[in-house]
């Protein structure tokens, strides 16, 4: 039985145990799948109420470290992203949300070179603005107006990808223990940013159009949330797209709450256009988007669009972590605005992206789901007796890396599902090849039973 030494940690009891637990996964003493102790084994062992304990594993499990699952106990989880791990080699890893613009790949890599080598010293290696130098935030600007956002500069900051922008945000508005509102099943990263600036969140109810303005609406009033964050276009995980009526119910539903929405638009650029919601209530609105998905991941380059009165506190965040984004790559990512690289590859993109959704349509046979065409990543329901974390720990024992539902889920219930990025193999092949694995694996009920027993 593993054993944390609690000796030399100061604080609460169920803190520093959830620290135990998270060094001992950091260290590899935990691996994924390993069993923690029976609660009431480890509190007797130790000496403390089992209660204690409880919250120990429920801390853990809020700040993604372990599976609690009814009957069977607490369980390191496996990792919910490849790229927070280092990568195994050999295996096919399906967790990351990603398209590398392969097509494009050399002649972006030449003209990085080109584009820095052409400036002065001083814009690429002096201090700059911490919101974004001004002829950078408006290549920004031009960027989200292609996408439905018609803002100006002065309302832009510029951060490192739209996760640091969502830190941003959450950040500069947040307090610890404030509660944000989210969908049942939401962005995983965001989970991550909510665990760091500690909030809570609180999942109010969503159908396959999004979030329902009712439901926002009593959710408001019950607490004492004012923020609510969803993604309308290509939804993660399930890559649905919110219509252009419930964007206008949803909208006014926020206004009458008073709710603030942060909308995450990061596949917006493979969504038909819709109003985003930032056009329709751009005084409740923060939009968050960047080119790290359209363009090419390490472009880290993110946008956090905001009512003016917010965007001065958003740039105190950003001074606060990094104090502003790299020069080089944002000159970069503002050169290939202006040019139309960045419009071309988005186009490459939408096109790969629908022909990959094709083929693996045509390959899975067992696993199903609801996903549109122009998802990046399936959303895939799993026959019965398999559960989620089961499934994706099989699948990691063939090298297939994929992402269990409860990584996206916002409270204790999590569907028997699973996301897979059919962006993430380099070869339409290997992506092929790894499908056909994942589907030949769910319509065996004999490994099934075997995982569960």
């Amino acid at each position: 039985m593993w054993m944390p030494d609690l000796s030399r940690r100061k604080g609460p009891l169920a803190v520093t145990l959830a620290d135990a637990i998270a060094d001992a996964v950091q260290a590899g003493r935990l691996a994924p799948g390993d069993r923690l102790p029976p609660q009431r084994d480890l509190a007797i062992a130790l000496g403390i109420a089992v209660t204690t304990i409880t919250r120990a594993y429920a801390e853990a499990e809020r700040r993604g470290l372990v599976i609690g699952e009814v009957g069977r106990g607490t369980f390191v989880r496996a990792p919910a992203f490849g790229s927070r791990h280092e990568r195994e080699p050999g295996a096919v890893d399906l967790s990351i949300n990603a398209l590398l613009p392969h097509a494009h790949a050399a002649e972006l890599i030449r003209r990085f070179g080109a584009i820095t080598a052409s400036l002065p010293a001083s814009r690429l290696l002096d201090y700059q603005s911490h919101f974004g130098r001004p002829e950078l935030r408006a290549s920004a600007s031009d960027w989200i107006r292609r996408w439905g956002v018609n803002a100006p500069a002065e309302e832009l900051v510029l951060a490192v990808g739209a996760q640091h922008a969502l830190a941003a945000v959450f950040g500069a508005l947040c307090a610890p223990g404030d509660e944000v509102l989210v969908e049942p099943l939401t962005y995983s990263g965001m989970k991550a940013v909510a665990s760091f600036v500690r909030v809570r969140l609180t999942p109010v109810p969503a159908d396959r159009d999004g979030v329902l303005p009712d439901g926002l609406e009593a959710a408001a009033a019950r607490g004492r949330a004012r923020l609510l964050y969803c993604m309308p276009n290509v939804h993660n995980p399930t890559g649905a797209t919110m219509s252009a009526r419930r964007r206008k119910e949803l909208a006014a539903a926020a206004d009458r709450a008073g709710i603030t929405i942060i909308e995450d638009d990061s596949y917006g650029f493979l969504a038909d256009k819709l109003t985003p919601l930032t056009a329709l209530m751009p005084e409740r609105c923060i939009y968050v988007s960047s080119l790290s998905k359209s363009v090419a991941p390490a472009l880290r380059v993110g946008f956090a669009r905001a009512p003016r009165h917010l965007v001065g506190r958003i740039a105190d965040f950003i001074y606060a972590t990094t104090v502003m984004v790299a020069a080089p790559t944002a000159e970069v990512a503002s050169a290939w605005i202006a040019d139309g690289t960045a419009d071309r590859i988005v186009k490459w993109k939408r096109a790969e992206m629908t022909a990959r959704g094709a083929l693996a349509r045509r390959h899975l046979r067992t696993l199903r789901g609801v996903t549109p065409m122009n998802s990046p990543h399936l959303w895939l329901n799993l026959p019965r007796p398999w559960t989620a974390d089961d499934f994706a720990r099989e699948a990691r024992s063939r090298g297939i890396i994929i992402t269990p539902a409860r990584a996206f889920a916002a409270g204790p219930d999590a569907p028997e599902a699973i996301r897979v990025c059919i962006g993430a193999a380099a070869d339409r092949k290997v992506m092929v090849e790894a499908l056909r694995t994942l589907d030949t694996l769910a319509r065996d009920p004999r490994v099934a039973f075997s995982a569960v027993v």
